[in-house]
């Protein structure tokens, strides 16, 4: 038995549960009662997150056994592992940190994203394999995801 996109969305969890953590503790120890508000919404945000692919492992589980070459999934792994070590505590001053954060963050997980998509591609017909619909699917909700951010960020030349 190979390496699925089951193993990969476990990874997606785990990358989810990291940042939920962040955003519970910068609601902790913040002074700053928006900043507090606004970091535990983030965090119930990632908290649909997870949901959003534990239901995708549980709708799916059968057709996505589909193997992926074990090559991929290594640096794929690679990838995922090193996008956590990014993941980081801060302590913000205000609401903007906060949100800048969190867009940065979004966009950045986007990108991983796509690189993971696209190591998929080897051949033409790959873009019809299971993982990378799967993948195409979280793009989609995350590009969704990042424009709520941005339409919550208020302009700074207004």
């Amino acid at each position: 038995m190979g390496y699925t996109i089951l193993d990969i969305l476990d990874k997606l969890i785990q990358v989810e549960i990291n940042i939920k953590n962040v955003y519970l503790e910068v609601a902790k120890i913040t002074k700053f009662r928006r900043v507090n508000i606004v970091a535990r919404i983030l965090s119930k945000d990632k908290e649909r997150h997870i949901e959003y692919y534990k239901e995708i492992r549980e709708e799916n589980s059968f057709e996505l056994e589909e193997d992926i070459p074990f090559d991929i999934y290594d640096k794929i792994s690679f990838l995922v592992n090193q996008f956590k070590t990014r993941i980081r505590i801060e302590n913000f001053n205000t609401l903007d940190e906060l949100l800048d954060y969190a867009l940065e963050y979004e966009e950045m997980n986007k990108a991983l994203l796509i690189d993971m998509q696209g190591r998929l591609l080897r051949k033409k017909e790959d873009n019809n394999t299971v993982a990378y619909k799967v993948l195409l699917e979280i793009i989609r909700e995350r590009q969704k995801h990042i424009s709520n951010i941005q339409n919550f960020i208020k302009p700074k030349n207004k």
